[in-house]
């Protein structure tokens, strides 16, 4: 097993990995059940041949039957180190799920623990903990889904259910075998002895039900297996890429920009061609066409999402402001490598929102929220990944110019590599755009805008340091 993962970002925060923890778990349970198998045939051989010597006395007296001892103990021992880890495991989910999925589990986080200990409702508890665990890990269920009250008429997964019948049907029958191996003397008369011997009361029985019980934890092992192998790669999947929505979670895709054609709707900003300004035009324009929403319904579904996601505010924006940010946002995000962008609209819970996401094209190592609700009047509210918060605010004629000298620097560098005899040869687009913004506004704008680019190149060390060597005698720029 591996142990060099590492921990997954995601909207929410780090989410730890369940790989090496989940390895464990299947490790020790399967050793486990292969144990208590032994133990059973063990078991099993000692009866027949404290039978066939019953059967046959050879003196007045002969050994009593003994249960399997070591391998017994060896079992226990599997069994607690096995409940311990799947303890471990379901307590790392939960907080995983806690932090991909804002919708409230329908128990504290205490009851991982405490739900398998605890009379009477550790028949039933273990197995609402993990149904919750399985549905706010599940990438088709929204992030910022309200509760889970909506999944609460349909029937839990197949596979948990499965897993805890099985479990608690073999917890049972150890009751019963446990009664069945009390000790009981037996004796009888032959020819020439009088034989006793202690034998299990349960007789063949105990061997019966000793088996079918492990049978039955056999078959609890197989399903856990599976449970703990999907809620990984749920996990995995929504800390890092979009999934196609069910039923159950409706999400469908952003209503066409051609289609949607609203009355007053806000011109696009034609300054800039690139796949981000028009992932901003869409936004704007399809929040613009959205219901209008209530103050109170904006609050309610920020609140959901506030502490999983650490969003200090709703940013209240007219249609220019919104798109400019959600440009330089966009920007910022590509330049740590989220380059992949998915437009939606979600109508499973008031208000109607436009859900645009950030992913990482090649790795599960996270994803970048903002969501839009549309105010009316040409305002809008937005909010998201803490991250957003982070986009220092620029007048809209610089969100341009901000996000395509991130593109620059991330891709090709605002400096030539080094030539002998020439020294390192500056981009021309770059020093073009130095000159311009010292026409819009002199010094205090380039140093406002360099100030920006360095925020969203913060990842790459060394590029705000090019960007003032760059722009090198601009002006009074000096660097």
């Amino acid at each position: 097993m591996s142990t060099g993962q590492q921990p997954i970002r995601s909207g929410a925060g780090p989410v730890r990995p369940l790989g090496v923890l989940g390895g464990w778990v299947i490790g020790l349970v399967a050793a486990t059940v292969v144990v208590q198998f032994i133990s059973d045939f063990i078991d099993w051989a000692h009866y027949a041949d404290f039978e066939r010597r019953w059967d046959n006395p050879q003196s007045g007296s002969m050994p009593d039957w003994q249960s399997d001892l070591w391998a017994g103990v060896i079992a226990m021992v599997l069994l607690l180190g096995s409940g311990i880890v799947v303890i471990a495991w379901l307590w790392r989910a939960r907080r995983n799920a806690e932090a991909l999925c804002a919708a409230p589990h329908r128990l504290p986080v205490g009851w991982v623990i405490g739900g398998w200990f605890c009379p009477v409702v550790n028949f039933w508890f273990p197995h609402m903990l993990m149904t919750d665990v399985v549905r706010t890990s599940d990438p088709r269920t929204p992030a910022d889904a309200e509760d889970l009250a909506r999944f609460r008429g349909v029937p839990a997964p197949a596979l948990v259910t499965a897993w805890w019948m099985l479990f608690v049907m073999s917890w049972l029958l150890d009751f019963v075998s446990l009664r069945l191996s009390t000790p009981e003397l037996r004796s009888k008369t032959t020819g020439e002895y009088y034989v006793t011997a202690y034998s299990p009361s349960g007789g063949g029985s105990l061997v019966a039900v000793e088996l079918i019980g492990t049978g039955l934890l056999a078959g609890a092992a197989i399903c856990l297996g599976l449970l703990v192998i999907r809620v990984r790669q749920y996990q995995v999947a929504r800390a890092g890429r979009p999934i196609a929505p069910a039923a159950a979670a409706p999400v469908t895709d952003a209503v066409p920009v051609t289609a949607v054609a609203p009355a007053a709707a806000p011109a696009p900003m034609p300054a800039d061609d690139s796949p981000r300004h028009k992932h901003a035009d869409t936004a704007v324009i399809v929040a613009d066409s959205l219901p209008i929403a209530e103050s109170g319904d904006i609050e309610r579904s920020f609140g959901r999402v506030r502490d999983s996601w650490h969003a200090p505010e709703i940013l209240d924006l007219d249609a220019d402001r919104l798109r400019a940010r959600i440009a330089v946002i966009l920007a910022a995000h590509a330049a740590e490598g989220y380059t992949e962008v998915s437009v939606k609209t979600s109508t499973d819970n008031k208000p109607t929102l436009v859900h645009l996401d950030s992913f990482h094209p090649t790795r599960p190592d996270g994803w970048r929220p903002v969501r839009i609700a549309n105010r009316g009047n040409g305002r809008f509210a937005l909010y998201g990944h803490s991250s957003i918060y982070q986009v220092s605010e620029i007048p809209p004629d610089n969100a341009d110019l901000v996000a395509e000298l991130v593109t620059i620097g991330t891709t090709r560098g605002y400096l030539k590599p080094y030539e002998p005899g020439a020294g390192s040869i500056i981009d021309g687009r770059t020093k073009e755009i130095g000159r311009q913004l010292h026409s819009r506004g002199g010094i205090d704008m380039m140093r406002s805008v360099h100030a920006a680019v360095a925020e969203r190149v913060r990842h790459h060390p060394g590029l705000a340091r090019e960007l003032e060597h760059a722009w090198d005698g601009i002006g009074s720029w000096q660097r």
